[in-house]
């Protein structure tokens, strides 16, 4: 079975049987999938101190990986589910140790897909984290060939472009 496979089997039983989801997730080999799977676990879970260890083992799995990208868009999960059982601080933490891994990702699309991933996951953490988050997306993208593209257009037929209506 693949490790896909195995992460959307351990979120099905966890709506029933977290433990057992538990000891499933943790046999995951893919550190992406174990974390997500983890998460999963963990959400439902009781909101109590096993439920936090399980989240903090998530992190440990997605820091586990090589890859910067995997790491930051990884860190979604675990971090999503610490902003719902009200965990943050930690929360908090967590978003600022990835924003700060987030500029080791090389692929300035992988960047901004991890930030959006982190974006969505701290959303909740309010205004401060939104706009860094969002703050840091346009420094990676450089505009590409559509945007120049579009540019081009609009000189060539300016009112093709315009939100103005015709004179007839």
């Amino acid at each position: 079975m693949s490790n896909a496979s195995l992460r959307d089997q351990v979120a099905r039983l966890a709506t029933t049987d977290p433990e057992a989801a538990y000891e499933r997730a943790k046999r995951i080999d893919a550190p992406w999938y174990r974390t997500q799977a983890l998460s999963h676990v963990a959400k439902h879970m009781r909101p109590d101190a096993k439920s936090i260890k399980v989240l903090k083992e998530s992190l440990q799995t997605a820091k586990s990986q090589d890859d910067p990208y995997a790491v930051c868009a990884s860190s979604a999960w675990p971090i999503a589910v610490l902003i719902q059982r009200a965990q943050y601080k930690l929360a908090a933490a967590e978003v600022e140790e990835a924003f700060s891994l987030s500029t080791r990702i090389e692929n300035r699309g992988s960047r901004v897909q991890a930030l959006l991933l982190l974006l969505q996951a701290a959303f909740a953490l309010g205004l401060k984290y939104q706009t860094r988050i969002i703050r840091g997306i346009p420094r990676y993208v450089e505009p590409g060939p559509q945007l120049a593209s579009a540019a081009r257009y609009k000189k060539r037929a300016p009112n093709a472009c315009s939100t103005r209506p015709r004179a007839s």
